[in-house]
């Protein structure tokens, strides 16, 4: 229903080098977030263009450093 709210279009940005970025970031909003842990997150899916991207090339960092999804599984505090 608000998906479309979720991700912040203006912040998508590649990472690496200029000249050969290895990746891309984006913020995203949770507007449940401070009732919810990232070990409560049980399905976290990134696709580009319909294609899905493989669960260990994503990372989530919510200021602390990137954590795998395994991470974040456990990730309690």
């Amino acid at each position: 229903m608000f998906d479309k709210y979720l991700i912040d279009a203006a912040s998508l940005r590649n990472t690496g080098p200029a000249d050969a970025p290895t990746g891309f970031a984006f913020e995203a909003r949770l507007g449940y977030y401070r009732g919810l842990g990232l070990s409560m997150i049980e399905k976290l899916d990134v696709s580009i263009d319909g294609n899905a991207l493989p669960r260990a090339a994503v990372r989530f960092d919510e200021g602390g450093g990137p954590l795998t999804l395994e991470e974040m599984e456990a990730a309690y505090e």
